[in-house]
């Protein structure tokens, strides 16, 4: 299974694993750079993602209920109608998110979310 780069196609990382949720957890655990990564309406939920690098991904329509996000770097990425209900997001980096319609945002785990003064759907 290959993770692929949102705009270039790139190969950002390859497993022998036969899902998704499996290679993006994979990846994390090998610290493998996922920025811009094609992650859209996979399987998340659950999934440990700590200190993953995930920057400008989009991850539109993922399930990641349930997903442990602590001290993540999403800062631009693509989290429009993704499921985050019961997410852990601790630490995330949230900043200049894509996050309107996000499944119940009042479930979401977090403490503090760093935040640009013109996004609003983060307070």
């Amino acid at each position: 299974m290959e993770i692929k780069h949102e705009y270039t196609g790139e190969i950002l990382f390859r497993s022998e694993h036969t899902t998704m949720k499996e290679t993006v957890i994979e990846a994390v655990k090998q610290k493998a750079n996922l920025s811009y990564a094609n992650l859209s309406n996979t399987n998340l939920s659950h999934a440990i993602l700590t200190h993953a690098d995930l920057d400008g991904a989009n991850l539109s329509n993922a399930d990641l209920d349930g997903a442990n996000l602590t001290d993540a770097k999403l800062s631009y990425a693509n989290l429009r109608d993704a499921d985050l209900s019961n997410a852990k997001l601790t630490g995330a980096n949230l900043s200049h998110v894509k996050i309107r319609k996000v499944a119940d945002r009042r479930k979401w785990n977090f403490m503090k979310i760093p935040c640009s003064r013109q996004q609003r759907d983060c307070r």
